[in-house]
């Protein structure tokens, strides 16, 4: 599985720093993500995954070609999130929904699974039980 050429000069030419830098390895991201879906996940390829965080959306990106059907990524709606995951998500072909960081803008246990990779530790000023209520 590898980015076409558009995609990897997108990821490629993105100028990040720091934290943000990361997930511009598209190799590694795309290893990581096959064995999530190939090795971990449990469920249907047709059922609805809610991607919780999806922060890059590599998750999203890797989904869609093992043919899962039902894959949604959503992250915070605040301008750092928007503005640099945005530019992966572009690149990607992905979209994301963002939100309030409240209330899931999603009807009342649509989603048969959540993926939640490194997004729940980052919730640090967040009500950690109001965001786990809002999930389940």
């Amino acid at each position: 599985m590898k980015l076409n050429k558009d995609q990897k000069n997108a990821i490629e030419s993105l100028k990040l720093d720091g934290r943000w830098s990361e997930y511009t390895d598209a190799d590694y991201n795309i290893k990581l993500w096959n064995k999530f879906w190939t090795k971990i996940y449990k469920g249907d390829k047709d059922d609805p995954v809610l991607d919780f965080g999806s922060g890059s959306t590599w998750g999203g990106y890797v989904a869609d070609r093992l043919s899962y059907t039902d894959h949604t990524n959503v992250d915070i709606d605040i301008p750092e999130v928007r503005d640099v995951f945005g530019m992966y998500a572009s690149a990607l072909n992905q979209k994301v929904v963002y939100y309030d960081g409240i209330k899931l803008p999603f009807k009342d246990n649509y989603f048969s699974s959540i993926v939640a990779k490194a997004s729940i530790m980052k919730l640090d000023r967040t009500n950690l039980n109001n965001v786990v209520d809002e999930l389940l």
